[in-house]
């Protein structure tokens, strides 16, 4: 991988095993995943991890993620944890010489045809992800988001953790899915989960190379850069915004 200025050649050693081991078990279980994110988008740019991400992100359809999560099961191996108290994302955490990394799983789920449902529909998640979140920096939102994320997150202090993360899993599953004709991501960020595609839209997979192996990739994954990235996804940020984004961020919620 070579050096890389930001001081993270160990955290993409470690992430690059992790996403090793995501590969193993999909592939041994004929379970179809994408690469996601920064690690797809580093892949398309120049079949590298881009230097400054610290961690990596992975997606999958709703089936794919429960054929997964079966899969690994009881069979994990050492260092590694399978994670769904983090906040609403599943997130395999691993572990080695006290460095800890993680792979986020973004989950595809149905969601309805009928514009007014699916405004309903994310809505309510974002209510709930106001809910569910431990501390928020208030910094990062105009004040009117910073209203509605304080009286969310003041909601849901009146709830568990396990009741909140039962209410996301219902909304997520089987809430206005509709004729299931298109598909989101349910638990992405506030943004992210707006994204609707059609529901073929994860139905068909390539090979990519990234730090010179082959991951699985959604082989219509130029779509899902444009809506993230935008049309010049394949240019950097400035340099200014170059910044790892989760070192020093706790890993893990669950007690």
């Amino acid at each position: 991988m070579g050096c890389n200025e930001y001081g993270l050649d160990e955290i993409h050693k470690l992430l690059i095993q992790a996403l090793d081991y995501i590969d193993e078990i999909c592939r041994n279980g004929n379970i179809k995943y994408s690469l996601h994110g920064g690690a797809l988008l580093g892949a398309e740019r120049n079949a590298h991890l881009i230097p400054w991400d610290d961690d990596l992100d992975v997606s999958m359809t709703r089936d794919e993620y429960v054929k997964f999560r079966s899969a690994i099961g009881n069979n994990l191996k050492k260092g590694y944890v399978l994670s769904e108290k983090y906040f609403w994302i599943p997130r395999l955490i691993y572990t080695k010489n006290e460095e800890t990394v993680f792979v986020d799983i973004f989950i595809y789920d149905y969601i309805t045809e009928n514009r007014m449902g699916q405004i309903i529909k994310i809505a309510t998640l974002h209510f709930l992800q106001g809910m569910m979140r431990p501390y928020i920096d208030y910094g990062h939102y105009s004040l009117l988001n910073r209203l509605l994320l304080f009286i969310t997150h003041t909601f849901g202090k009146a709830f568990s953790d396990n009741q909140k993360r039962n209410f996301y899993k219902y909304i997520s599953e089987s809430f206005l899915k509709g004729k299931e004709k298109y598909i989101h991501r349910s638990n992405d960020t506030f943004y992210g989960i707006n994204y609707i595609f059609d529901a073929d839209f994860m139905s068909e997979y390539i090979d990519i190379e990234l730090e010179g192996k082959r991951y699985m990739a959604n082989k219509r994954y130029r779509e899902f850069l444009i809506r993230n990235y935008g049309e010049n996804y394949m240019t950097p940020p400035p340099v200014s915004e170059r910044k790892p984004a989760h070192r020093g961020l706790v890993s893990e919620t669950e007690e």
